[in-house]
């Protein structure tokens, strides 16, 4: 048994070593209610390798992101998009010092960071 054991281990190095090389993206979402600092209270961005989008509207960030074919006010559909490319949400980040603070002070920014990731192309 152990003679069988050594050669089985050997031939499963390769495929061990080959570990899975990943890319990353990020979805940020700040929000302010009566904030000087944004237009509309509101920013989306969207950036992975090869695409930056930004807008201060979220149906025009949809719109620019997909390149015209949506311009949903859901989040899902967001999440739907980028499921279809590849991107799988692996974490979620809210400051939660911005959160309590934005209770007394509407001018205090919140933000959201989504983290993505995909297989990197070979």
């Amino acid at each position: 048994m152990k003679r069988l054991l050594l050669p089985l281990l050997l031939l499963s190095l390769p495929s061990m070593a080959q570990a899975t090389q990943w890319e990353y993206a990020t979805y940020i979402q700040l929000a302010a209610r009566n904030s000087d600092d944004l237009k509309n209270g509101n920013i989306y961005s969207w950036s992975s390798p090869g695409t930056d989008v930004g807008s201060d509207d979220f149906p025009t960030f949809m719109e620019k992101l997909t390149k015209g074919k949506s311009t949903s006010f859901f989040f899902p559909e967001f999440l739907n998009f980028v499921g279809r490319d590849g991107w799988e949400l692996v974490s979620v980040y809210e400051d939660q010092q911005d959160k309590i603070e934005a209770l007394t002070d509407p001018r205090k920014i919140q933000r959201q960071w989504f983290i993505f990731k995909r297989p990197a192309a070979k």
